[in-house]
């Protein structure tokens, strides 16, 4: 009888607190002595179920890997203060090594150490592009952004810059802006701009071609008037406003900016010429 216990019995013990109960008080000597007690005396406490309860010490829980699932409800951490001196979440794997931290600053770190600048810092797992830091994936886990270990992004479709801020490029290496076509098929454009509407503004295509659907300017930040506006840098014979060369390198045309018109290789006899084609007779310039 000594051994047994209330929840070994198969019903229920319904107990008011101003009901008497009797206990064995040990007297000492293997003697005991029945006392009667009211349920109220017993005790028993408040728990996380009845009352706010404020914790006197580091508790540790050990789930021995069990799972404590919260349900039909909201769970609020709040921290200890609105800086970086404290943490309201830690999240840690079992060597200790830190899986979330999110600061009573409001900046958090995914995987390493929470920089002051940032509002999040995802560390990547090294620095190559081999493995990812960021990835982002649709409904039907298509990715459809991610950031390599080494820097790079990678966007599955299109990339929009609302609001008119422009894409700011800062130069790293040969190139500040690197456009790789897909094959070299003049069908095919490596880059393509348009406005609003989707009028051609310039595009280029696979074989070396640049196209511009407007006027072309050279040399100044105003508006062309005309297809092709070219304007020097200076107003003497030491540079130079336009300049036509073929393959070879060979000058066809110079416009310096003294205003000169140079046509140093003109053929010197009309035999076999186009018709319109320039020629040099002795200095002077004949049309055929």
């Amino acid at each position: 009888m000594a051994n047994e216990k209330i929840s070994d019995y198969t019903e229920a013990l319904s107990v008011a607190d101003d009901d008497l109960l009797e206990i064995s008080v040990d007297l000492g000597g293997g003697s005991y002595e029945t006392r009667k007690v009211k349920k109220s005396n017993l005790g028993g406490g408040d728990n996380f179920a009845t009352a706010d309860l404020t914790l006197t010490g580091n508790r540790t829980h050990d789930l021995d890997s069990n799972i404590l699932k919260f349900d039909n409800g909201q769970v609020t951490i709040q921290g200890n203060g609105t800086t970086s001196a404290t943490t309201a979440l830690l999240v840690e794997n079992s060597s200790g090594s830190d899986a979330l931290i999110i600061r009573d600053d409001l900046k958090s770190a995914f995987r390493g150490v929470v920089d002051p600048a940032f509002t999040l810092t995802v560390r990547g797992e090294d620095s190559t592009s081999a493995f990812g830091g960021i990835k982002t994936e649709n409904s039907s886990g298509t990715k459809t952004f991610s950031v390599d270990n080494e820097g790079t992004g990678y966007f599955n479709k299109n990339l929009y810059v609302n609001e008119r801020t422009g894409i700011n490029i800062v130069p790293n290496g040969t190139w500040s802006l690197n456009v790789k076509g897909f094959t070299s098929n003049i069908a095919e454009g490596a880059f393509n701009f348009v406005n609003s509407s989707n009028d051609l503004i310039m595009k280029g295509v696979n074989n070396g071609d640049v196209v511009v659907g407007g006027n072309f300017v050279a040399g100044q930040t105003g508006l062309p008037s005309a297809r092709l506006h070219s304007k020097g840098s200076g107003s003497t014979n030491a540079t130079t406003a336009l300049l036509v060369e073929n393959s070879s390198s060979t000058e066809a045309l110079k416009v310096l900016d003294d205003l000169a018109i140079i046509m140093a290789n003109l053929p010197t006899s009309s035999a076999g010429l186009a018709t319109g084609q320039l020629w040099n007779n002795s200095g002077v310039v004949n049309i055929v």
